[in-house]
């Protein structure tokens, strides 16, 4: 329970953060990023209904503050879980590069579905030049701080499960 109720207030902040930034291209795939990093870690150490779940309540809440068509976000943080469990069986989470592949890998599935979406509804123009530059915005934040801030995940979850 006590698990459950840290996680929902981190997918709080989170969205609060990604949702409520002065939009800077380079501040928002940072915060895009610790959402991705959030999901990323439960994919490697969470059990499947935590990490299926806080993907459902994250993407339920990015949808209904962004603005975005309604679904958008569900459906790329669960497919995002999906993927990135599948990779965690493969691959060892302890090297770095793998972080780091998993995170540019989620950022991929993101910016699909979202372009993807956005062009099936019609609500929205696509300009490729900025896609690129937002992906590679995302990517270079990915290599600089993704095992850092997963690091910083597994120490505070430690220390939570020490206390």
């Amino acid at each position: 329970m006590r698990r459950s109720l840290y996680h929902l207030l981190l997918l709080l902040f989170l969205v609060i953060l990604n949702t409520s930034h002065l939009y800077s291209l380079y501040i928002e795939g940072l915060f895009s990023l610790l959402i991705l990093l959030f999901l990323a870690y439960l994919a490697g150490y969470g059990n499947l209904s935590e990490s299926i779940g806080a993907a459902l309540v994250l993407g339920f809440l990015m949808d209904g503050f962004s603005g975005a068509p309604f679904g958008l976000y569900i459906s790329a943080y669960v497919w995002i879980e999906i993927i990135a469990r599948w990779v965690v069986i493969y691959l060892h989470l302890e090297n770095p590069l793998t972080i780091r592949l998993l995170l540019i890998s989620g950022i991929l599935v993101e910016k699909t579905m979202h372009a993807f979406v956005l062009t099936i509804t019609g609500q929205g123009r696509i300009v490729p030049e900025e896609m690129v530059l937002r992906i590679l915005v995302q990517s270079v934040w990915a290599l600089l701080i993704g095992p850092l801030g997963f690091r910083l995940l597994q120490k505070l979850y430690a220390q939570g499960q020490a206390a």
